[in-house]
């Protein structure tokens, strides 16, 4: 971390309570949706080679997925409004349903009816050799995936995106209007954020005053 960095760290107050968890929320699905963004527009400019790697597509899609289905999932950060997928258009609703379908029955299982992998002996060609099995193998048989679904996310994600801004703005202007409210002298009062605490990843919680800010849950208007 830079000294301009740490230096702005000694005036930083953690925000806790639900509008705390909040905010933090909000960053995250942010980051989320942006790193689905990256992926897909790499897996695009992967296609536009003229031998594209096949293996790498394949790992950017499923980091496309899983990064932009992280915001809906029920986890320890606090739940988008329950009608933000409702707010998206006909056709990304749509996209949203097939990719979370993906993410739920391809990406998080090994059996799923977008993957098969079947036993299978190999039989030599009659016409060509006499009769005989040649080998014993598996074949994998899985849901494909081109161009197309990367340029179909992509647009979900933008709108997800724009989506999300909105959200944040109106969620922060809410919880702005109660850290305005507190007397500036207790803000200044309070201990700044550990510089140990924001390197190392641990959390001063339990080792210092804590700035409770209560609201609603996240919503969209």
């Amino acid at each position: 971390m830079s000294e301009h960095g740490k230096d702005a760290l000694e005036w930083a107050r953690e925000l806790h309570g639900e509008g705390g968890a909040g905010i933090a929320a909000l960053s995250g699905y942010r980051a989320d949706l942006a790193r689905s963004a990256n992926a897909c527009q790499r897996i695009l400019a992967e296609y536009r080679k003229v031998q594209p790697d096949d293996e790498l597509v394949d790992l950017l899609w499923t980091a496309a997925v899983v990064n932009y289905m992280r915001p809906f999932q029920r986890d320890a950060r606090q739940d988008l409004p329950p009608d933000f997928v409702d707010s998206l258009s006909p056709e990304n609703q749509a996209v949203h349903a097939d990719i979370a379908a993906v993410r739920n029955k391809h990406v998080a299982h090994s059996e799923n009816s977008m993957e098969t992998i079947i036993a299978i002996c190999m039989l030599a060609d009659p016409g060509k050799e006499p009769r005989a099995v040649k080998g014993i193998g598996a074949m994998s048989m899985r849901r494909g995936f081109g161009p197309e679904d990367a340029v179909r996310l992509l647009n979900l994600t933008a709108e997800s995106q724009a989506l999300l801004t909105e959200v944040t703005r109106r969620f922060t202007a809410h919880i702005r209007e109660q850290v305005d409210a507190r007397p500036i002298d207790e803000l200044y009062a309070e201990q700044p954020i550990s510089r140990q605490w924001v390197e190392s990843g641990g959390s001063p919680a339990t080792k210092r005053k804590k700035m409770r800010l209560d609201s609603d849950p996240i919503r969209l208007a």
